[in-house]
């Protein structure tokens, strides 16, 4: 179930309602509300019939997927920009594909490898960072500048450098 809920931090890489209100378009977030909540009972509820207790979580992530796109219409017609510019949808797919790599890849290594808990842990997380480091290097998804801010915050000069 929890692996389901994780699903749902890949999302949240905005605070929609935030921008909505600042917009000044404060009914749009009680309309994503009611969204939300139709979307996810009827996801829900029948994946709950279908799968039993991990239909919910299952109905949850994947009712995330309408309220985004609302979210990000909504915000698009307060701002009066296209769609296109409110969420960079190539640019969030390529990030996702890559990751998507990087667990087939972990996975891999799980239904292939015998060890530990710990062992397989630290094996299955090695692999899925390599993996997305690697494959998101090639494919220029990270940057000369990602890097650079990786090798900062390694040095913890990230904590300590202005905002």
């Amino acid at each position: 179930m929890l692996r389901w809920y994780s699903i749902l931090t890949v999302g949240r890489v905005a605070a929609f309602g935030s921008v909505i209100v600042a917009a000044g378009r404060p009914r749009y977030v009680f309309q994503a509300s009611l969204l939300s909540l139709a979307s996810n009972v009827a996801f829900s509820v029948p994946l709950l019939w279908v799968f039993g207790f991990v239909g919910p979580a299952m109905g949850t992530a994947l009712a995330f997927v309408p309220i985004a796109f609302f979210y990000t219409w909504c915000i698009a017609r307060a701002a009066e920009l296209p769609l296109g510019q409110i969420f960079p949808l190539r640019a969030y797919g390529r990030v996702i594909g890559v990751g998507l790599l990087a667990v087939a890849a972990a996975i891999g290594f799980k239904l292939g490898v015998e060890g530990s808990a710990v062992t397989m842990l630290l094996g299955e997380a090695a692999v899925l960072v390599g993996v997305f480091a690697a494959v998101g290097t090639l494919l220029r998804v990270i940057g000369a500048e990602d890097w650079r801010y990786v090798g900062e915050w390694l040095r913890l000069k990230a904590l300590t450098r202005p905002q």
